[in-house]
């Protein structure tokens, strides 16, 4: 009596595709475990690659869209008096020239936007670094021109014994945002330049 040794066959799953049937292993379709890879692949690329790269340009563009966005709203009492775009601010009587420079601040909040797309567009160290200090200043313009205003209609209003309030809008905090986004990518590069090119394609 000869002992045989019975193998079970692999289990099979069929799928029909234009009227016939096809064995495919079952299991062979199960992409579950390289989706975590891929996606970290991804990010890896993303952030060390070209792809970080094209962000600071994109942050700055959104920047410039944000001045013709509702900057600031400005009401006496319940009542909305005017509400202001940075580029209206930049060629309407909404700040008074009192030495408080806020009609300035305005300006070059207008021109550091395109000039920190200019920044981001250049390759390299320098256009990295020339986009993170373009974002300090957007974000040191954001805060003056805020200070600034509060402190212009808390003294008219004293004067003419009103109560005249502002409510920045979504082109105020837009931009502060992006500012700070553009800040953090660019920084982030910079970082990387700073690395061994070694350790870089090591990692």
């Amino acid at each position: 009596m000869s002992n045989s040794v019975s193998k079970k066959p692999a289990k099979m799953s069929f799928s029909r595709r234009g009227g016939s049937s096809r064995r495919v292993p079952a299991g062979a379709g199960r992409k579950g475990d390289a989706a975590p890879r891929q996606a970290y692949a991804f990010f890896h690329v993303f952030t060390r690659g070209s792809g970080m790269r094209a962000v600071s340009p994109v942050l700055f563009v959104l920047v410039i869209f944000t001045l013709f966005l509702p900057f600031v709203t400005v009401s006496c009492g319940e009542y909305e008096l005017d509400t202001l775009r940075a580029v209206d601010m930049t060629r309407r009587e909404a700040l008074e020239d009192d030495g408080s420079g806020g009609r300035a601040a305005v300006v070059l909040l207008v021109i550091i936007a395109p000039a920190g797309l200019i920044f981001g567009l250049l390759k390299g160290r320098k256009g990295n670094l020339g986009a993170a200090l373009a974002a300090v200043a957007g974000l040191a313009l954001l805060i003056a021109i805020r200070v600034g205003l509060n402190r212009m209609l808390a003294e008219q209003s004293a004067a003419m014994e009103i109560m005249l309030t502002t409510r920045f809008r979504s082109g105020f905090y837009l931009s502060f945002m992006l500012y700070l986004a553009a800040l953090f990518v660019n920084v982030h590069q910079l970082q990387l330049c700073r690395e061994p090119r070694g350790l870089r394609l090591g990692k």
